[in-house]
């Protein structure tokens, strides 16, 4: 997650200063507002990233969900319009959209004039903490604990017994450590962990 994101950092750095110098434009850039920005970007990526991992553990149809979700949810978020043209009962509900306000923190540094009174960073942050936390909780309780009794193929041929000197216990440094399961055949060993 932290790669993609800075490799989405240095590619909107390159983007914009071409942009920039290509048209040769006169900007005011507001580095704190941009940065402001893309730290709330990173915040709720990371916290709906983190509650979709249990989601698509739990649930394999989430998938499919939230990829038709995420569509409408893009093309709402102010994006390819301002939040200021949009009418006034829509704007209310447009203003629960974290996405809104992260996007406005950027256009607000890069345009010295565009009014992003509406941005709420402690809004963006507290959804992506409670985000977190809930899929944090969510995941944790999911854990499953280890087995006692692992299996283990050994690199020896099918058709001889397999013997404790063949291969190496992932789990346990010495084979010391290790000791005979009560089911044992010819094509396969189990090996339980002393606990």
């Amino acid at each position: 997650f932290l790669m993609s994101f800075m490799t989405n950092i240095m590619i909107a750095v390159l983007v914009f200063t071409g942009i920039v110098l290509i048209f040769d434009l006169r900007l005011i850039i507001d580095v704190p507002a941009i940065i402001l920005g893309f730290s709330m970007a990173f915040a709720f990526g990371a916290g709906v990233g983190t509650l979709n991992c249990y989601l698509l553990m739990a649930f394999p149809i989430w998938e499919r969900i939230w990829a038709v979700l995420n569509r409408p949810l893009f093309i709402v978020s102010c994006i390819f319009f301002l939040y200021d043209t949009v009418p006034m009962p829509y704007k209310d509900w447009l203003w629960w959209n974290p996405i809104i306000h992260l996007v406005g923190a950027v256009r607000r540094g890069i345009y010295a004039t565009y009014d992003a009174s509406y941005v709420s960073p402690l809004y963006v942050f507290s959804v992506s903490l409670v985000c977190m936390a809930a899929g944090l909780l969510l995941l944790r309780r999911r854990r499953r604990p280890a087995p006692a009794c692992s299996t283990f193929w050994p690199k020896t041929s099918h058709r001889r017994a397999a013997t404790r000197a063949s291969f190496i216990p992932r789990a346990c440094p010495t084979p010391s450590a290790w000791r005979p399961c009560a089911t044992r055949n010819t094509a396969r060993s189990y090996w339980c962990a002393i606990r």
